[in-house]
């Protein structure tokens, strides 16, 4: 794999979350991409949406969804 390859960080059910992580990913810099053919239709009525960012990118996205996955799990506790 080259640093340049896109990989798949995660994949979602809904596009408005979708859209959060990726205007989250891009505010920290990091250049990710909503995969079209990531839409596909499973049991007619729940989608899957990929983000992918480049394998580059991979680590410092990762943490970055997974501290703020922590901090929503934080809130919940409130």
């Amino acid at each position: 794999m080259t640093s340049d390859e896109l990989i798949t960080l995660v994949s979602l059910s809904d596009l408005t979350e979708a859209h959060i992580v990726r205007n989250k990913l891009e505010t920290q810099g990091i250049p990710c991409f909503i995969n079209e053919k990531g839409l596909r239709k499973i049991k007619s009525t729940v989608q899957t949406i990929d983000i992918r960012v480049y394998l580059k990118d991979l680590d410092k996205a990762l943490k970055l969804i997974s501290d703020d996955a922590v901090e929503t799990k934080d809130q919940d506790k409130e």
